[in-house]
């Protein structure tokens, strides 16, 4: 009986190495979308593609609009880049960066709002090509909005990705760092 139960638990062993195994080890992995091929349904943000029309998130209303999906009028973010609305700031760079002479930032107690204008840009723009009248006047800068958005991303994003030919096109202004 002893040597059966020996058998049996080196077999089981084999098992879960040929078949257990990878699954507990190596996860899925996360969905991934090459960078310019985001829908007109998601948003992207600091990276990562949401798609909004999946999870039914609704922007709570402001200035006289309705809640709506933000891929949508009035706000109309789909399928573009909102990572400047969502702006780390006063963190490792507080006291380094200061903010420009006559420029429209948001101060309260020596902290800034935002450093860069908050502007939602193309998946594929330039600098020279974003829209400088933005009508949408709100940095998301609220800790608890961005606990929200971390969520989202956490849960139901995906990462953008570029190849190495996506960055030596010539008409791309992709760079790489440390890498």
């Amino acid at each position: 009986m002893g040597l059966i139960t020996i058998i049996l638990s080196i077999c089981g062993a084999v098992g879960f190495i040929t078949f257990g195994f990878t699954e507990t080890v190596c996860r899925s992995p996360p969905a991934r979308i090459q960078g310019g091929e985001a829908t007109s349904g998601s948003v992207i943000v600091n990276g990562f593609a949401i798609n909004f029309d999946e999870i039914g998130f609704q922007h709570p209303g402001f200035d006289g609009y309705p809640p709506s999906n933000p891929a949508y009028p009035p706000i109309n973010a789909g399928g573009k880049d909102a990572s400047f609305l969502f702006q780390k700031t006063n963190y490792n760079c507080r006291g380094l960066i200061t903010p420009a002479p006559g420029g429209n930032y948001y101060q309260q107690d020596g902290l800034l709002g935002w450093y860069f204008p908050c502007v939602v840009i193309g998946q594929n723009s330039v600098p020279s090509q974003v829209e400088r009248n933005y009508t949408i006047p709100s940095c998301h800068a609220n800790l608890d909005v961005r606990a929200q958005l971390a969520g989202m991303i956490k849960n139901s994003a995906a990462e953008i990705f570029y190849t190495w030919d996506d960055v030596a096109d010539p008409n791309t202004n992709l760079a790489v760092y440390n890498g």
